[in-house]
């Protein structure tokens, strides 16, 4: 998701740079754009965001169940390794 949203950045900020007519640098448009672009910028954080909370509470209502044999003995071979 991430890469699909600096790709629309910077292809939105690219498109601004050259007029309809050709390859005719335009000032005034590339303000504009980068405006868009970034107000496209937070809509997807704000996605992402959305996205995560609600995982967040999924999890929190519901926690999933782990299983700590396996962890207790590798934690205590590192610790034993360690010191």
């Amino acid at each position: 998701m991430l890469y699909i949203n600096s790709f629309f950045t910077y292809l939105l900020t690219y498109l601004s740079l050259y007029s309809v007519s050709g390859c005719v640098l335009v000032v005034n448009s590339y303000d504009r754009v980068e405006i868009l672009s970034g107000f496209i910028n937070g809509l997807f954080l704000l996605v992402i965001a959305f996205c995560v909370f609600s995982a967040a509470l999924t999890r929190l209502f519901d926690p999933p169940a782990i299983k700590t044999e396996r962890l207790l003995v590798s934690r205590s071979f590192v610790v034993l390794l360690r010191y």
